[in-house]
Formats: C-alpha cells, sequence, structure tokens
C-alpha cells in the first residue's frame, strides 16, 4: 500500500451518506483512500478516535458572514468557525469594508485576510441596483455568485430584508432579471437574501402578518428568474411553511433552485411558527431545503458571529437528535451538500481525491447553551467538537486557511 503521512481510524464515521467503521489514509493534504477499519497502512502518524467520537467531513458554510470592521475580527470569526467545526466559509459580500461590488473590493477583502483566517474563505460579490454590468469582471476575479436582496412593489409583500451597514440596497424584480441573466451566461450562481423569522418584529412589517406571503413571495420571484433565465439560484434564509413549498413548487418544475436555513429557524418554538419550524425539517428531510449555515449577523458585534459559528453543529445536532434524525443526515445539511451547491467537489465528504478535512464529534458531550440571537437559550447543547483538522492537520493557533476562487465552470 502506498505510504501515507496519516491515517484516521474510526469506529463511527461519516462516509457515502451513512455511519460505518473505517480508516482513512491521507498524502498530502487530501484522502488517498477509504478501508476498513484494521486495514494496515504505510503511515507516518496515526489519529485513532475514542469510542465516543464521530469522525465527519469538515463543515461547509456557504452563507457566513466573515469580514468585519477589523482584521482582528476576521482572525476571531474564523478560529470559532474552526472550533465549531467548519473549515471553509463563504463571506457574504455585503458586509464588511468595503463591500464587494467590483474587483477592486474584492482585492481589498482579498488583502486583508491572506494569512490571518483559520480556515478557507470565499467571497461572494454583492450586486446594487443597476450593477449587473460588473458581475462578469467579479466572476473572472473568482467570487463564487453574486448575493443581493429583493424588494418588491406590492405593498402586502413582505418587506426587503434590511441591508447590512454599508451594503447595497436592494434590487426590484426587473434589476433581479438582468442580474440572472448576466450570471446566466458564465453559470454563475445567484443568492437571494431573505428576510428571515426576525423580520416579523421589525416597524414596516405588514399589520396581522406572520412574513409566510411576503416569503414566499420573494421566492417565487426569484424562481420565475431563474426559469425565465436558467441561471442557478439559492434563496436563503427559508423560514416558512410556504417559503418551503415554493421552492418545492420550483423544482418540481425543473427551475435550478436551492435553499439554504440556519440553526436557530430550526429551534422556533412560538406558538405562531411551529407549523414552519416543522415545514423546514420536512424539506430538510425531504431533500427541499440544502443547507443549514449560519446566515450574516447585520449589525452585530464579532463575537455574537463567533460564537453563532462555534455552536452551529451542536445546536443542528441536538435538535436532530431529538428527532431521531441520524447524524449522516446532519453531515449531509452542513458539509456535503452545501459543498456541493458551491461547485467545491474537493470537499464536503470523505472520499478518496477529497481534501482531508474533517471534524472529530463526541455527539453524546453535553456542552453549553446555544449562541446567536435567534438561538433558544432553554437547554444545554448536545455534541463536542474534539478537534477540526484541514487538510489533515489539527488547526491551531498557526492560521492556515486558503483564500478560495470559485471553480471554473464549463459553460456553452
Amino acid at each position: 500500500m502506498t505510504a501515507v503521512d496519516l491515517v484516521l481510524r474510526a469506529t463511527r464515521a461519516v462516509v457515502d451518506g451513512a455511519e460505518r467503521a473505517c480508516s482513512i489514509g491521507v498524502r498530502d493534504g487530501r484522502v488517498t483512500g477509504v478501508e476498513a477499519y484494521g486495514v494496515a497502512w504505510d503511515a507516518a502518524r496515526e489519529d485513532v478516535l475514542g469510542e465516543d467520537e464521530v469522525l465527519l467531513p469538515g463543515l461547509v458554510d456557504v452563507h457566513a458572514r466573515v469580514s468585519g470592521p477589523g482584521r482582528s475580527d476576521l482572525v476571531a470569526v474564523t478560529r470559532a468557525a474552526a472550533a465549531g467545526g467548519t473549515t471553509t466559509l463563504l463571506d457574504t459580500a455585503a458586509g464588511g469594508f468595503p463591500p464587494v461590488l467590483d474587483p477592486v473590493a474584492l482585492a481589498v477583502r482579498r488583502a486583508a485576510a491572506l494569512d490571518r483566517v483559520a480556515v478557507d474563505v470565499g467571497s461572494w460579490g454583492a450586486v446594487a441596483p443597476g450593477g449587473a454590468g460588473s458581475l462578469l469582471p467579479l466572476h473572472e476575479a473568482g467570487v463564487f455568485g453574486a448575493e443581493c436582496a429583493l424588494r418588491l412593489p406590492d405593498a402586502d409583500a413582505w418587506p426587503a430584508p434590511a441591508p447590512v451597514t454599508g451594503g447595497p440596497a436592494p434590487l426590484d424584480a426587473g434589476e433581479l432579471a438582468a442580474v440572472a441573466g448576466q450570471l446566466a451566461r458564465v453559470d454563475g450562481l445567484l443568492l437571494v437574501h431573505l428576510p428571515g423569522a426576525a423580520a416579523a418584529d421589525r416597524p414596516d412589517a405588514p399589520a396581522g402578518s406572520d412574513g409566510s406571503d411576503g416569503e414566499a413571495a420573494l421566492v417565487r420571484a426569484v424562481a420565475d428568474a431563474a426559469a425565465l433565465t436558467g441561471v442557478r439560484a439559492h434563496v436563503a434564509p427559508v423560514t416558512s411553511a410556504a417559503g418551503v413549498a415554493e421552492v418545492a413548487r420550483a423544482r418540481t418544475a425543473g427551475v435550478r433552485l436551492t435553499a439554504g436555513t440556519r440553526p436557530g429557524d430550526l429551534a422556533l418554538d412560538a406558538p405562531h411558527r411551529r407549523a414552519d419550524r416543522e415545514a423546514l425539517w420536512a424539506g430538510l428531510l425531504a431533500g427541499t431545503v440544502d443547507a443549514v449555515s449560519s446566515g450574516p449577523a447585520p449589525g452585530a458585534p464579532g463575537a455574537v458571529r463567533a460564537e453563532a459559528l462555534r455552536s452551529r453543529l451542536p445546536l443542528v445536532w441536538t435538535l436532530a437528535r431529538a428527532r431521531g434524525v441520524p447524524l449522516a443526515a446532519v453531515a449531509g445539511w452542513t458539509a456535503t451538500r452545501p459543498a456541493a451547491l458551491a461547485g467545491l467537489e474537493d470537499r464536503g465528504r470523505l472520499a478518496e481525491g477529497a481534501l482531508a478535512d474533517a471534524v472529530v464529534l463526541a455527539p453524546d458531550e453535553e456542552t453549553g447553551p446555544p449562541a446567536g440571537p435567534s438561538a433558544p437559550r432553554d437547554a444545554a447543547l448536545t455534541g463536542a467538537v474534539r478537534r477540526t483538522l484541514l487538510r489533515g492537520r489539527v488547526v491551531a493557533e498557526r492560521p492556515r486557511g486558503r483564500l478560495l476562487r470559485a471553480p471554473a465552470r464549463v459553460t456553452g
């Protein structure tokens, strides 16, 4: 057998969507093979997981707020992500300074992050009203897609998300179609922010509405633009039963639409939101909702964002376990499917040829209460992240994360 740098042995590992005992060889930061647990390797060293530990692929967060007002904030947030099992983040482009509206702003953002990130970080590009013409240069510069908010002219529709400080204003439906058309030319990905559950408390929310009709209208508008242009589109966070139903309708019609939600939305317990919570879980289990991401936290201090990233996996696992949902499904929503929708085929799974990005989780160990503005605080979490590996090496104090460019896609 070919010599390897590292062998990971686990009596429980999530491989090909299911748990099994295995040994995994790693060389030059990549998985060289997945074999039976007891197979002998020619290895420089071994990492044998405890009986109480499970090996998961490193988490991929496609909708994260990484950049903040200072470089130290960036370091803290990516270290917290690693502490929570995340090895890849896609940074929302509207926050931070400056918003990523053109290649120059992207270069400034990347220069601030160079050699300072604990995990791999890629960027979205932001789009402002009238800014469709800037998308192709941003795409060529390596962004993973374009993100925006959407407003609808119907006065009864749910309000668009409040822009992140310093971010661009929302687009109208016509501008969205123009952006979708430009991205479709290069098979780019369009991310549209939805208001989320917290919008119910906003002063511009329609009287007597819980927001579900408005969220459904926004999802429908994105689906219509995707159907018209053929663009790949992603809506997040979906927080209502009506929103999930619109995503399902669009996918049945063959529209290239994916959807994400957040851990806090899966824990909603207000009486008028329980049906929405159940629809989100049903959507995840049916494959209608693809990803559970941290989501941006506009205006939140860096420490709040960092703690939300740190507790993402334990919170989702605690909620899933209470429902009898296996850990392999959680890995699918937090690693495998997010990586696939971002076009990151080299991560999000423990398989030959993939990066050796992994997280060692003790699923039965209790941790502290969850963090974040929308997280429930009435119970401790279950599931402690023991260590996180980036390309086969445990993430430690020295930053070893890389700045990512979106993989090239074949267009025709």
